[in-house]
């Protein structure tokens, strides 16, 4: 008896042992970010790993002061299905078509929180307990249940993001920075000779976490151009240093005094004469319905400027002066003027008259012959005769004509008449 006893305890043993061992060779896991600060939004993941694996379930728990939970989700694919209770904080996940087991880790499901407003260094813990999985030992078996250990996710509340946009310092080593460094001063200036192109500086953030950057255009000669820097913090703020960069004029450089134009343009019409940068009056011919006009001048140096005055509102019927003043680098000034010729309220044409002259010179002549008188108004009589006569002879030939054409017509109409009256009688 007592040997069948011990058979039968041996037997028992080595038919658990490989239970054991397949339920040793599975693992649940939570996981989340690494650093955690109070009013974060986090994810933990609860994943399971092992071989044969067609269901798992369990219970979730956390400290309702610490973290506030928001939201499951399910991460499994199909056709595994994930249940979950948020209420109860009971989770359940299976194999729906017991063809799929886990064989690798895996992800069930993610659950969401937000973590309160807590002190640094505070212990916040996520569990996931009494676990039990459902695993076989072979495809021909049916799935076993087996406990095992639970999974938990820990983190210490970390330090605020660093507000911390200063500069620690600036340093300049093609010039002097104005006034001395300070991280509460955020404008400062540079004068460099006109050799320099490029201001050589330097600058370092307070906090190692922050992070800096630069705008630095190229420096124009007898300008002053603005160099931004801009230090953004490890939560986001930023603050931005501005140095304002003075490059002098070389002293040998003689300033141009080219205060012409290269070109003059009205928008939408047509400038009278033709733009020559030597002719500084102009005439734009415009209809009664247009009010304003905007005018267009362009230097032919580089370094100088064009400033253009009126053609803002311009009034019908009149003359509107628009003035483009050039002023070239030396300062020296060249002024353009524009007569805004607007047409007049019911006016239809705005076409710029002829200004072609046609007046015939008279002929050179000499000092004494200047001293004689000329009258010029019996000229104008005989002229004024003359054109008389012309229209009285023009008429005349006209009442001829038409006579003439008249009494032809007349004898032409009685002899067809008459031919036709002569035809009938003989038809009779």
């Amino acid at each position: 008896m007592k040997k069948t006893v011990a058979t039968l305890i041996l037997l028992l043993i080595l038919f658990a042992l490989p239970l054991a061992a397949s339920a040793a060779n599975a693992s649940a896991s939570l996981t989340g970010p690494a650093t955690v600060r109070a009013g974060d939004t986090i994810t933990v993941t609860f994943a399971l790993n092992g071989n044969n694996l067609y269901g798992v379930e369990g219970t979730f728990d956390f400290n309702p002061e610490h973290l506030e939970f928001v939201k499951s989700e399910s991460k499994v694919a199909s056709p595994w299905l994930c249940e979950l209770n948020d209420e109860k904080k009971i989770f359940i996940a299976y194999d729906n078509s017991l063809e799929n087991p886990i064989s690798k880790k895996t992800d069930i499901f993610a659950l969401t929180f937000k973590v309160k407003s807590l002190d640094v260094g505070t212990e916040v813990t996520v569990l996931a307990k009494d676990i039990l999985v459902a695993y076989k030992e072979n495809p021909d078996n049916d799935p076993i249940d087996v406990d095992i250990d639970d999974a938990t996710y820990k983190f210490s509340v970390a330090a605020p993001k660093s507000s911390n946009a200063d500069l620690a310092g600036i340093t300049v080593l093609n010039g002097t920075l104005t006034p001395a460094f300070s991280k509460d001063i955020l404008e400062y200036s540079v004068t460099v000779p006109h050799t320099v192109e490029k201001l050589d500086f330097a600058c370092t953030a307070a906090d190692s976490k922050a992070f800096i950057t630069t705008d630095e255009p190229p420096l124009q000669i007898n300008a002053t151009t603005t160099i931004t820097i801009t230090v953004r913090a490890e939560n986001g703020s930023t603050q931005t240093y501005t140095i304002k960069v003075t490059r002098l004029q070389d002293l040998n450089y003689q300033p141009s005094s080219n205060a012409n134009l290269s070109s003059i343009v009205v928008e939408g019409f047509v400038l009278s004469p033709a733009f020559d940068p030597e002719v500084t009056e102009y005439v734009v011919w415009l209809p009664y319905e247009t009010t304003s006009i905007t005018v267009l001048g362009t230097p032919q140096d580089k370094n100088a400027t064009a400033q253009v005055s009126g053609g803002d509102i311009l009034i019908a019927g009149e003359d509107n002066p628009v003035t483009i003043t050039c002023i070239a680098e030396d300062g020296s000034e060249k002024k353009y003027l524009i007569i805004a010729k607007r047409a007049a309220h019911g006016a239809t044409e705005t076409t710029a008259p002829d200004t072609t002259d046609t007046t015939t010179l008279p002929p050179e002549t000499t000092e004494a012959e200047t001293t004689a008188p000329v009258t010029t108004e019996p000229v104008e009589n005989d002229r004024n005769g003359i054109s008389g006569l012309l229209t009285f002879f023009l008429c005349i030939i006209t009442l001829a004509v038409g006579f003439i054409g008249g009494f032809y017509y007349r004898i032409h109409y009685i002899t067809k008449k008459r031919q036709r009256r002569v035809t009938r009688n003989r038809l009779r």
